[in-house]
């Protein structure tokens, strides 16, 4: 009997051990989740939302950055790319100017996402588009576009109204992620 209970704690022991140890490699290894897995956790954290931009960033902690749009909100959400935890949550909520003032609306009239689009491809031609959203907040109506032209990521500000651009900036890009074609950025 006694050498049941001995048996009994020591396989205990070894399993309590071996979880321990498997717990302690996963997060403490190199493996990072796929960007599937980073989406499930970023939909489960905002149901039903529409991931409009997501990033893989690999700086000390490898993260995904992302922007998801559920009615009239934006919410950011960065998920750390080892543990899985999410480490950044903010939201924002879009307000809807074309309710508020009807005079105001007919003088001010939006560009369409299409016009957008083509004036953005105008600033980078032969490029892809890979996200595009309209940001209705106190600065002003703006389309925000990212788009990719060889190993450049390129983000472009349009004004919803002017159709001036606003804001360009650019960067190199490298290494492997599936958001932009099979390769990374560099952030």
């Amino acid at each position: 009997m006694k050498f049941n209970k001995s048996v009994a704690i020591g396989l205990g022991v070894i399993v309590i051990c071996g979880a321990g140890l498997s717990y302690w490699l996963m997060r403490n290894s190199d493996a990072v989740l796929s960007q599937e897995q980073a989406q499930e956790i970023i939909l489960q954290k905002v149901p039903n939302g529409n991931i409009v931009e997501i990033a893989y960033e690999n700086d000390d902690t490898p993260k995904y950055n992302s922007k998801v749009s559920k009615d009239n909100v934006v919410y950011e959400v960065d998920v750390d790319a080892k543990t899985g935890d999410i480490v950044e949550y903010e939201q924002e909520i879009i307000q809807n100017n074309n309710t508020n003032n009807k005079t105001n609306n007919s003088s001010e009239k939006l560009i369409s996402e299409k016009e957008a689009k083509d004036i953005m491809l105008k600033k980078v031609p032969d490029a892809t588009i890979k996200s595009i959203h309209l940001d209705k907040d106190h600065d002003g109506d703006e389309y925000k576009g990212v788009l990719v032209k060889g190993n450049e990521k390129y983000e472009i500000t349009v004004n919803a109204k002017t159709k001036e651009v606003k804001e360009f900036s650019h960067e190199m890009i490298s290494k492997s992620d599936k958001e932009y074609g099979q390769l990374e950025i560099n952030d």
